[in-house]
């Protein structure tokens, strides 16, 4: 009966530490609300945009983890930075807010603000681009790589507009297509973009 009682009680630890590991996290994702009319106009004549995303779970109390911010340039990724360590986190939710200003056509200053802060020029083009939720397909967890926000443009479609064809910016198809960066150049032939992950480490 005692051999019979331990071993319930590992199973029942085995089962919650599984659990722990594979709660769903939540997505949540906010634009700046200026209480003072001032600091908006300044960031609007400056072209600062901001974005923020909120990072939920259970299971994220204690853990530890890195942002990283890829660079696509051409379609072909690369890591621009990541943090030099991991950062722990001290509640059930960790809260992010990213700042985009262009530079010029070629290059854009992006501020990442959270547990760690961001500050670099990265080369890419600004034409039309805008900070974008990155919405998942499927529902994530600390054991997967969790891309969180991106500086992009939108899907490239032609339009006809009073009997003119013109080119136009689909922004809301490709956030609510909620496909993973890494497809965006394949499936809609999106090649130059900005976008940030969060790994959560063991």
């Amino acid at each position: 009966m005692k051999k019979f009682i331990i071993l319930a009680v590992f199973v029942l630890a085995a089962a919650i530490g599984l659990h722990a590991q594979t709660d769903t996290l939540a997505l949540s994702y906010t634009t700046p609300d200026y209480a003072d009319p001032f600091l908006k106009n300044l960031c609007e004549l400056q072209n600062v945009s901001q974005l923020g995303v909120t990072v939920s779970g259970k299971s994220l109390n204690g853990r530890k983890l890195i942002y990283r911010c890829h660079r696509v340039l051409n379609g072909s990724p690369s890591i621009v930075v990541e943090t030099p360590k991991a950062t722990t986190v001290k509640s059930d939710s960790i809260r992010l807010i990213l700042g985009a200003r262009p530079i010029d056509s070629d290059s854009v200053f992006i501020a990442l603000e959270g547990p760690v802060l961001f500050k670099s020029g990265i080369a890419v083009a600004t034409d039309r681009c805008i900070l974008m939720e990155t919405y998942p397909a499927h529902p994530v967890s600390v054991n997967d790589t969790i891309p969180i926000m991106a500086y992009t443009t939108g899907i490239p479609q032609r339009m006809n507009l009073g009997g003119k064809t013109m080119e136009v910016t689909y922004y809301c198809g490709l956030r609510d297509a909620c496909v993973h960066p890494l497809e965006w150049y394949e499936k809609y032939g999106i090649k130059d973009f900005i976008y940030y992950d969060v790994i959560f480490l063991p």
